[in-house]
């Protein structure tokens, strides 16, 4: 029952874009036929709905970036529903948080949620200046996308050097 409840509200909208999620790099080390993912740093989530086909070819020892919670409170039960992204394959996934060990309050291994407010449009080209909604400026870096994307949602890692565009991972350094 609570997949199914969780799925419906999942697949009805529950929209958490419009949110600053915090996130956090981590190391797939389980996966459980996509249905139950474990991470190095010993958290554990459930995926939502047909999340689970998804994350099944994902492999022990991918690199995930995990964004939340989004809290979500039904019949005196609180959610945290994360949204992970693995970021070798580009694919991005639901998940109920089933143990959390060290969700951190703080932006950990600095990245975040932002949009690229200029150029229009973002192309994700070697040497190609743009600018967050934060103000800051970045460079992409031996990259050739040709994405054509209008102020893209996208997820910064400066400590890193890349950004998560429409799923695809970039090269790039912060200018300022």
């Amino acid at each position: 029952m609570r997949h199914f409840f969780l799925s419906v509200v999942f697949y009805i909208g529950f929209v958490s874009s419009a949110l600053a999620l915090e996130c956090k790099q981590d190391t797939l080390t389980e996966n459980s036929d996509g249905e139950m993912l474990q991470t190095l740093s010993g958290d554990i989530f459930e995926s939502l709905g047909g999340d689970s086909i998804t994350a099944l070819l994902w492999l022990p020892m991918s690199d995930l970036l995990v964004c939340g919670p989004n809290l979500f409170d039904y019949t005196g039960t609180t959610y945290k529903i994360y949204e992970i992204t693995n970021i070798d394959d580009g694919e991005k996934i639901s998940a109920l948080a089933i143990k959390s060990s060290s969700m951190p309050t703080q932006t950990s291994g600095g990245c975040y949620k932002s949009s690229i407010v200029k150029p229009t449009p973002f192309m994700g080209n070697n040497d190609e200046i743009f600018v967050l909604s934060d103000g800051s400026v970045w460079q992409i870096k031996y990259e050739y996308e040709y994405m054509y994307e209008y102020y893209p949602t996208i997820v910064a890692c400066p400590d890193a050097g890349y950004v998560i565009v429409d799923g695809k991972k970039l090269n790039a350094i912060v200018l300022k």
